[in-house]
């Protein structure tokens, strides 16, 4: 296995798992703001991911959503379009600052946990497994 792999590899895990543990457990407002930061350590780590990934297929992509595009056609992610709203939030996070929208928050404790984790158990049975 790949070094530089397992690096990108197990910050996104790692940061993943903490992310998935602070959206179940965020009551209050310092809380949210703590899993709105871990989203993004997250979903810049999962980007990271990506572009190894297609790297190593020689695939280039100079782009957030030229990446996420790519990886999808390459099977590497299920679904294209809730990654690309993630890349979106995560500008609009950028952009809102301390002023981040309930509705926002509901999206990333949710729905952005069960993509992100979805993905990491692609990469978990694709690369970490026993194949039969």
């Amino acid at each position: 296995m790949d070094s530089e792999f397992l690096t990108y590899y197990k910050e996104f895990a790692d940061s993943f798992n903490r992310f998935k543990d602070a959206a179940a457990e965020s009551k209050e407002e310092y809380e949210k703001d703590l899993v709105t930061q871990r989203f993004q350590f997250t979903f810049y780590a999962f980007l990271n991911v990506l572009k190894f990934l297609l790297k190593k297929n020689k695939v280039d992509c100079d782009y957030p959503s030229k990446c996420i595009e790519k990886a999808a056609h390459f099977g590497l992610l299920p679904v294209e379009q809730i990654y690309l709203d993630m890349l979106e939030d995560s500008y609009e996070i950028i952009k809102l600052k301390n002023q981040i929208t309930e509705k926002l928050f509901q999206k990333i404790k949710v729905k952005y946990v069960i993509a992100l984790g979805t993905f990491m158990e692609k990469m978990e049975k694709t690369y970490f497994t026993e194949k039969g």
